[in-house]
């Protein structure tokens, strides 16, 4: 399964003709938003993935790299999942990138 995933990825990778845009960033506001919505949310189920998929499919394109990374991840082993999104985000910005939010968050998604 870890490879098929990695395998997804790196086509990810080299998509060509993508724009690039601040989409990772906009994948990790979504994350850092969940924190908010837990604050104020009085509704006990509130899910998680949910929220982050609505986002992700309303506000980034569906060529986007980030939008296909959060595509494929909910696929991966959960403890692995924040690492291969951020060295996939640093492979193609090739810069360093991080999402403290969604380091915590990845893990426990769809459990």
């Amino acid at each position: 399964m870890y490879k098929k995933i990695t395998f997804l990825f790196l086509i990810i990778l080299y998509i060509p003709g993508v724009t690039l845009g601040d989409d990772f960033e906009k994948l990790c506001s979504y994350f850092r938003g969940v924190d908010e919505v837990l604050r104020t949310e009085s509704d006990r189920n509130f899910n998680i993935y949910q929220y982050i998929d609505k986002n992700v499919n309303t506000n980034l394109t569906s060529d986007s790299p980030a939008r296909q990374t959060w595509q494929v991840i909910i696929y991966a082993v959960p403890d692995k999942r924040y690492d291969m999104v951020k060295s996939t985000a640093e492979e193609i910005l090739q810069k360093k990138w991080h999402c403290d939010a969604m380091k915590k968050y990845l893990p426990i998604l769809g459990e």
